[in-house]
């Protein structure tokens, strides 16, 4: 190849770098006057104004009993179930069950968890549940079909009313927050929640950290996270008597009815005289009718409809 052949290469090489180098220029300036034109994607989407009022109110504190539902079929006074071990994580020895006829109707004795087996084999990862059902032995256990293992008790539980419940497009539960501000104001904030209890009026959440003490009642399509809203602030002060305390305050009568009973028994029997003080039965109550309206009242707790919302 002779000298004046590679200059000529050479040369037109350059040429062709140079172009090349000037259209990626005018590119590049094309495309970032295109991004300073359009807005920015990251802009923040601006909260609108709300002018709505909302009735807020701080939690009511109470009893709250958790359960686990289960079917039951007796085998004379006791009866099996074999559950997945991670369905009977919670299930212990020595726990209640609240007992239910096929009308719905609450049984007016309370079963006990007697044993709580690992199955082994071909019943790996299954657990054998044996209970006990009569408590009483006056009542018959033979119509009952299901039962409400007694798996918690919380003493001080946070309970809102239906009508504070959320929820997202995923059916997620969920409750709006009003968080008073340093200038006596309130901003609306959405946060998730666990409901380990739901009654036909109340739920119960289990407590998180940095939980606002009030709750905005009946949030309306309106309400964005982060928006400052007006508030009428109000107190729920929760349901007058739960269920679960009905039921506890009715099996507290039942013993004192018992007991009443024995006493009564002992008096005709000539064991014991009625102005003898200091004895295990003495100081109860001496009213028969006790005994004989328990079950009356104790029915009246559960019926089909409201299907006994003492722990779902």
């Amino acid at each position: 190849m002779s000298k004046t052949t590679r200059i000529l290469i050479g040369a037109i090489a350059t040429v062709l770098i140079i172009c090349a180098g000037l259209g990626m220029g005018i590119y590049l300036n094309d495309q970032q006057m295109k991004r300073g034109s359009a807005p920015a994607a990251s802009e923040a989407k601006k909260i609108e104004a709300n002018f709505n009022t909302y009735d807020v109110s701080p939690a009511s504190r109470g009893l709250s009993i958790q359960t686990v539902d289960i079917d039951i079929q007796p085998r004379g006074n006791i009866a099996f179930l074999m559950m997945d071990k991670a369905d009977a994580a919670e299930i212990k020895t020595g726990q209640k069950i609240l007992l239910y006829d096929q009308g719905g109707m609450l049984i007016d004795t309370l079963g006990e968890i007697t044993a709580v087996t690992l199955g082994i084999n071909q019943f790996d990862g299954k657990v054998t549940i044996q209970m006990k059902l009569n408590g009483d032995d006056k009542v018959a256990v033979d119509n009952v079909v299901r039962g409400r293992i007694v798996v918690d008790r919380v003493s001080d539980a946070i309970r809102l009313p239906l009508s504070a419940l959320a929820k997202d497009k995923k059916n997620e539960p969920h409750v709006w927050e009003a968080v008073e501000n340093s200038d006596g104001t309130h901003t609306a904030y959405y946060k998730s929640v666990i409901i380990p209890v739901t009654t036909y009026d109340f739920f119960v959440i289990k407590p998180q950290k940095h939980f606002g003490n009030l709750f905005i009642l009946n949030p309306d399509e309106k309400l964005q996270e982060g928006q400052k809203i007006n508030v009428n602030k109000m107190l729920y002060a929760g349901p007058p008597q739960t269920d679960d305390m009905r039921i506890e305050s009715l099996m507290e009568t039942r013993a004192r009815a018992r007991l009443s009973e024995m006493r009564e028994k002992a008096i005709a029997a000539g064991t014991l005289k009625p102005e003898e003080p200091g004895t295990a039965t003495a100081g109860c109550p001496q009213a028969p009718s006790e005994t004989k309206d328990f079950i009356g009242k104790i029915k009246e707790l559960s019926t089909p409809v409201q299907s006994l919302p003492v722990a779902p």
